[in-house]
């Protein structure tokens, strides 16, 4: 049985992370949506493509390919220079290009058809635009302030103030970009982690994971 899971969030609340230790759990393919978006950030910006012509122009340029969690473009091993602060600080710009969300919707759609396992996919726009149909659908929340003090304890160097400034900025983006903006869907299971410690989060997803799979088993 094929499983499809969407997980949607907004910035910092843990998605990624918990995106990969499901697919680990229980074998899923996995795909991080904003990794192709961050991807795409550090080769524009490479190439300094900052206008919108420009990068509209240069997106059939990019070769990306996944592996092992890991973005290459055109060989190249990307992943590091993505967590990059410049790249936080641009993404959301990238992102909000209409050209840009379809490029990238269509690169996830092509490792979905080409899957022949159950996967799970985690971003923003996933379970309303990339996974309408998935079989779960997951929102992971906290306030912004629990947001910020997680950035800061996995990220040195950064203030509070700054961390939680830089996530209200980011929920404000993306709450109100013009294409494919973040929302929690209504068949969503929503989970609020502020008071969850990572493993419990798992537990949480888990447990409704496997009621699906236990309904669909009968």
């Amino acid at each position: 049985m094929l499983i499809q899971i969407a997980i949607d969030g907004p910035c910092a609340s843990g998605k990624s992370t918990i995106a990969a230790l499901i697919a680990e759990k229980y074998g899923f393919y996995r795909v991080d949506s904003g990794l192709f978006y961050r991807g795409i950030t550090v080769v524009m910006l490479e190439n300094n493509c900052v206008e919108r012509e420009e990068i509209i122009l240069f997106l059939p340029k990019l070769r990306f390919k996944l592996f092992k969690n890991s973005l290459f473009n055109n060989g190249k091993n990307i992943s590091e220079a993505c967590r990059d602060k410049i790249v936080d600080k641009n993404v959301s710009f990238y992102a909000s290009i209409l050209e840009v969300r379809k490029y990238v919707n269509k690169v996830i759609e092509d490792y979905v058809r080409m899957s022949d396992k159950s996967f799970i996919i985690d971003g923003r726009d996933i379970g309303s635009v990339v996974l309408p149909n998935a079989d779960i659908k997951f929102y992971l929340t906290s306030s912004s302030k629990t947001r910020a003090e997680r950035r800061v304890r996995e990220r040195e160097g950064c203030s509070l103030e700054e961390t939680l400034k830089f996530i209200e900025d980011r929920d404000f983006k993306d709450i109100n970009r013009k294409y494919d903006p973040l929302v929690c869907v209504k068949e969503a299971i929503i989970i609020k982690n502020d008071f969850l410690s990572l493993e419990e989060t798992l537990e949480e997803f888990c447990k409704h994971i496997d009621n699906f799979i236990k309904k669909k088993s009968i």
